[in-house]
């Protein structure tokens, strides 16, 4: 599917290389910043930050082009999540917060969501728990107040994808079982074709269940979580594996930990 995707993206990208009429130019840019986005975020998933970053570049610079502010908006909303996933907490939140800035007024509510979703989160990663449950509640607002307006560009953001967010956020704040609801809620939700996204939630339910002191259900939860993503190569899935594994191991849960070890292993997915 990369291959053609990318394909995609080169034949867009050299469309503007070529001279066409303003009205085609602008919609032919950001159709580029949309196949641009698209194409960093997989290989972010795949691991390749070098080609990751490039598209970012290609996709902020299509969407200054196109003079689509709401679509400029979105690109950084993902930006920010990449450096989230990152552990760069700060640059994550002034991405976020550029986006969010970006977009008043030209976007719809859904898209606000998400951009108050993300914020939501960043700003408890940085340690302003009360700044962030007040976003949290303002997306949750949004959505659920949400007009008949969308953005063509925007994917399908639901109630299952606000409660991912809210589980983020929540465990984030130390609120481990009300973070386990939320991602119980997004798990409920979730179409069943939805493998690695179901992972990802897996993955935030087993860090509130250890928080919770749930070891065994967490260990569980991690292994199905592992599994999924060693069969999708999903490098950025492993990695957030490695790092709640190391949080079993910090917290004295040395069994678990080796369990998750040896299955990595039995998968061919390296464990530290």
């Amino acid at each position: 599917m990369m291959v053609h995707v990318q394909a995609h993206l080169g034949l867009l990208v050299s469309l503007l290389d070529g001279p066409a009429p303003d009205s085609l130019r602008c919609r032919v840019a950001s159709a580029a910043a949309e196949a641009a986005g698209f194409t960093a975020w997989s290989r972010y998933d795949l691991g390749d930050l070098y080609t990751t970053g490039h598209c970012y570049r290609q996709a902020a610079a299509a969407a200054k082009e196109s003079s689509n502010i709401g679509l400029r908006s979105y690109i950084l909303g993902y930006q920010g999540l990449v450096a989230q996933a990152q552990n760069r907490p700060a640059s994550a939140l002034g991405l976020v917060d550029e986006a969010r800035q970006t977009a008043q007024g030209s976007v719809a509510d859904p898209t606000r969501s998400w951009l108050t979703a993300l914020a939501a989160d960043a700003l408890a990663r940085v340690g302003r728990s009360r700044e962030a449950l007040a976003a949290l509640d303002t997306a949750r607002s949004l959505l659920a107040g949400q007009d008949s307006r969308t953005d063509e560009w925007m994917y399908d953001f639901d109630e299952g994808d606000l409660a991912i967010h809210a589980g983020t956020c929540l465990l984030t704040v130390g609120q481990p079982e009300s973070a386990a609801a939320a991602f119980t809620d997004a798990l409920h939700l979730l179409p069943a074709s939805c493998e690695r996204r179901g992972a990802e939630i897996q993955l935030g339910l087993a860090a509130a269940r250890l928080a919770s002191g749930e070891v065994e259900e967490a260990q569980r939860l991690t292994l199905t979580s592992l599994a999924t993503f060693a069969a999708r190569g999903s490098v950025a899935g492993l990695q957030r594996v490695r790092e709640l594994r190391r949080t079993f191991q910090a917290r004295g849960y040395v069994r678990a930990a080796a369990v998750i070890d040896e299955k990595a292993r039995a998968l061919g997915a390296i464990q530290a």
